[in-house]
This record gives C-alpha cells, structure tokens and sequence, in this order.
C-alpha cells in the first residue's frame, strides 16, 4: 500500500514541480503564497460531505507520506522517529475509518496530498540529519495546525452527523500530534513525552475506541 502510494506521491510532485532536480531548487517563497493561497480557499468552502472527506483524506495522505519518508532515513533523530512512527500509525487508522464511511455514503476521496505536503517535500528530500530533524517538525507543526483547524471547522459546519463525530473524534489525536510537533521543533521532547504519557493513562480506551473503531466494510 505504501509503495503504491509513494508512486502516485513522486508522480504528483512531478506534475507539480516539473521533475526530481528543480523540486528541491523550487522558490520556497512562492511556494509559501501558493500554500497560503490555498488554506485561504479551502477556509471559504462550504464545508460539504464531499469537500471534507476529500480534504481529510489529502490530509491523511500528506501526512503518511512525510512519515514515510523520515522512515526510510537512517539518520534521523529518536524524536523524529518516534514522532514518524506515531503519525503512521495514527493516520492509517484515521484513513481506514475515513475509507469505510466514504464507502458508506459513496464519497469520492482525494488521492493525493494536500498542499503542506506537496510544498513541504522537495524539501524533506534532499535533506538529511539535523536539518532534515527540523524541517520535519516545522512541516508537521504547520500541517496539523492547518488540520486541527480543518477538523474544529467540519465539528462546526458539518450537517452529516457521522462526519461530524468523525471530524469531533479525530480532533484529540491531531492536536498531539501538533503538541509532539512544536515539542520536536522546540527540542523539549521529554517534557510533551510525560504529557503524553499522563494523557493516554486519562483518556486511552476513550482515545482507541475513538481511533479504532470502523464502520462498515473496509475499503
């Protein structure tokens, strides 16, 4: 599933950025207006079934991307790997869940990333260590703030009471995942690792019921 993905990921960015070499020399600035430019449309979509099951999903896509590819480094950090491997893990079950309501009700979902993603990779590509070490944590800051937002914003507009429960129940996981973000970017690991540690023996069978739990046939 992997491998399939990360084809139809490297095909996209190409399509995008033109090929492999001027994706890492592309303007970083004009990428920057072009994400902007896009959050601003997507705040000013009506927030329909179709429009966030098919934003949560290039959401979800962006985010198993960019865990994969700090997976396949060997010089990363154990912060960035723990993060890595928790943002894989929690989205794959998110994509699944989201995969077997879209079923349900016939949606279309995106696939490809979203637009964080797709800016922020050239990037991640061509580095490594340290500097890939924090690119990764800025790039999972500024993604889940967007998907945090995102989420509050379908719990408010959404009429589909699944998606809404979907979109109320995602919520906690993306905003430890920004938490365990800003705590890699800081360099305060230790510190967001005992909150995180307090935080599931609160709310674990809570969180796993709210994660794991699938409806419906799987996609």
């Amino acid at each position: 599933m992997f491998n399939q993905r990360n084809a139809l990921f490297a095909g996209t960015l190409a399509l995008v950025f033109g090929a492999t070499v001027p994706l890492a020399q592309a303007d970083e600035q004009n990428q920057n207006m072009e994400q902007q430019d896009h959050v601003e449309e997507q705040n000013q979509e009506e927030m329909t079934p179709e429009n966030f099951a098919d934003g949560a999903s290039a959401i979800n896509s962006g985010e198993l991307n960019a865990a994969e590819m700090a997976l396949d480094k060997d010089d990363i950090s154990p912060d960035t790997r723990q993060l890595a491997e928790r943002l894989q893990k929690d989205h794959t079950e998110v994509q699944d869940k989201l995969k077997s309501i879209a079923q349900n009700k016939d949606l279309d979902l995106s696939s490809t990333a979203n637009m964080t993603a797709l800016t922020g990779a050239p990037r991640l590509m061509v580095q490594d260590g340290s500097s890939f070490d924090a690119s990764f944590a800025d790039l999972q800051v500024e993604a889940h703030e967007e998907a945090v937002a995102f989420s509050k914003r379908a719990s408010e507009m959404l009429d589909d009471a699944e998606l809404k429960e979907f979109a109320d129940e995602a919520l906690p996981g993306l905003e430890e995942h920004l938490d365990m973000a800003r705590a890699c970017s800081r360099g305060d690991t230790d510190q967001a690792s005992a909150r995180h540690r307090l935080a599931d023996m609160v709310r674990q069978p809570a969180y796993d019921q709210a994660w794991m739990t699938t409806k419906g046939v799987r996609a």
